[in-house]
Formats: C-alpha cells, structure tokens, sequence
C-alpha cells in the first residue's frame, strides 16, 4: 500500500512540474491568438526600458540584440512557467477548443477588446464598490453606529 500511494505521489508531481512540450506549445499559441502574447511583449519591453535607465551607458544595439536573440525565449519560459497552472484547470482538449474561439471571428473581436473591456470593467467594478460602501456607511449611521 505504502509503494502504490509513493508512486501515485511521484507520478503526480511529475505531472505538475513539466508538462509535455505540445502543452507547453499549446499554451504559447494561445498567448498568440488571444493577443495575452501582445501584453507579455510589453512586459519585456517596459522591463528592458526599467534597465535602459539604470544601465544608462549601454548602446542600444545592445538591447535590440538582446531582444532578438531572447524574446522568445522569455515567452517559451513564461509558457513553462505558467503550464502547470494551466494544466491544473484545462486540458490539451480544453485548449485547442480556446485557440478555436480565438480564432474565429468573434474571438478575434473579443481578442481585441479585452483591454478596454478589463479597464472599462474595472471603473465600473470601483464605482460599484464605492456605491456599496455609502449604502453600509448610510446604513451604520441610520442605525445609530459610528466608526470611532
């Protein structure tokens, strides 16, 4: 008994830490399709403007060269990084049918729009919690409460 939950434990670990390299795949090109590959792009490029300024006597051939010889390389690391989380809620199966919707039609609209639907969600998000909090601080105070 002892050896059957040993192996089922090694088993599962190894599932967990590496995943296959068509998963891995799988999710870089879901990245490009859904236009989170656009968004993580920008994340290299801000992080090596943050080191522009520090290390402000390196050329800029330098950078160019950097980023031509490791951005994929940073985004096959993130896929990696990020498959085992992925793979703990989606299959290969769930995936390919995500790269399907980003691929027609309407996901290539939603691809696009998902920025401005996030930030104008988020406005609407912070507008609603404060009416919430007026509601319970109205509330508190109609009932005789106060917060001192």
């Amino acid at each position: 008994m002892k050896y059957l939950i040993c192996l089922v434990l090694f088993v599962s670990s190894i599932n967990l830490k590496a995943q296959s390299p068509e998963y891995v795949d799988k999710i870089v090109e879901f990245f490009k399709i859904s236009g989170s590959y656009e968004s993580i792009e920008s994340s290299i490029d801000y992080m090596i403007s943050e080191y522009k300024g520090i290390y402000f006597n390196v050329p800029d051939e330098f950078w160019k060269e950097h980023l031509a010889n490791y951005k994929q390389e940073y985004l096959k690391d993130f896929a990696n990084r990020l498959a085992p989380i992925y793979h703990k809620y989606l299959t290969l199966e769930d995936i390919d049918y995500v790269i399907k919707f980003y691929s027609s039609e309407t996901g290539k609209k939603f691809s696009k729009l998902t920025t401005k639907l996030v930030d104008e969600s988020s406005k609407a998000g912070e507008e609603w919690g404060l009416h919430i909090s007026e509601v319970i601080i109205s509330e508190l105070q109609k009932a005789g409460y106060s917060s001192e």
